[in-house]
């Protein structure tokens, strides 16, 4: 597991919000804080400490009666966790009332998403929803960067440049494609059809499109091996698909680019 500054391949608070709106699930702090990335979850221990073993990028999950038993507060907890990198806390729990208004004060004021569950609320079962959801978002979003190697892999291979290259794939995805140096400073930007160009500083940063409602798959230029610069797809977070019907064979070149979804330690 990896910190709240996880691999863009890793789904939001955001998305576990989505998926928890079903067991009427609701923020009640914290929402600055939508755009972290969510790697695990965990539920807290009988005993302290509440939470072993974090890493950072997990969804913490408690009851608010836990909390007491252990002589805790959630204003304590919560500081604890944000210092750990946490992703989210979520906390099953009669009513907003029972949080606290210091608790949700301060989940403001850390950007740390608040989510309060019905008290009722299944914890483990919710724990395990969470990481089949996380573990399998992140599968998906690896798959399209395969597929997206080998649109890379064939268009080289026919010979297109650079320019021609990132032209066909952001209009045969509707994504904008960028160009960044191996100091990841935007060399190209190319948009799909119909589409203005994207508004962004000179180096390219999550958090800058996380706040415009954007996600990426980022990936290396490779030339004989060694990379040269990055390539980077990018879109709407929930409409990023990338087009069915590419079935490209693999293939190699002197001057291709290959391409590989990048992972962060």
């Amino acid at each position: 597991m990896s910190s709240s500054s996880s691999p863009t391949s890793s789904a939001s608070v955001r998305n576990i919000l989505t998926l928890l709106a079903s067991r009427d699930a609701y923020l009640v702090g914290g929402v600055e804080g939508l755009e972290r990335r969510v790697t695990w979850s965990c539920r807290m221990r009988a005993r302290l400490p509440a939470f072993e073993s974090v890493h950072g990028g997990e969804l913490a999950l408690l009851g608010i009666s836990q909390l007491r038993r252990l002589d805790e507060s959630l204003p304590h907890l919560l500081k604890s966790l944000h210092q750990e990198g946490v992703a989210a806390v979520a906390v099953a729990a009669p009513s907003i009332e029972a949080l606290g208004e210091e608790a949700c004060t301060l989940a403001n004021q850390l950007h740390l998403p608040l989510i309060l569950l019905p008290q009722s609320t299944s914890l483990e079962v919710i724990e395990r929803e969470v990481i089949t959801f996380v573990v399998s978002f992140r599968g998906e979003i690896e798959r399209k960067a395969t597929e997206l190697s080998h649109q890379l892999m064939q268009l080289s291979i026919q010979g297109a440049g650079i320019q021609g290259i990132c032209e066909q794939i952001a209009n045969s995805c509707n994504k904008w494609v960028i160009v960044q140096d191996t100091e990841h400073h935007i060399r190209l930007q190319t948009t799909p059809a119909e589409a203005g160009m994207l508004s962004l500083p000179a180096t390219l940063d999550d958090q800058i499109l996380w706040q415009q409602g954007l996600t990426q798959i980022l990936a290396p230029i490779l030339i004989r091996h060694e990379v040269v610069g990055f390539l980077s797809l990018i879109g709407s977070e929930w409409r990023f698909r990338l087009p069915g019907s590419h079935h490209i064979g693999s293939g190699r070149s002197n001057s291709g680019a290959g391409i590989r979804a990048r992972k962060r330690a």
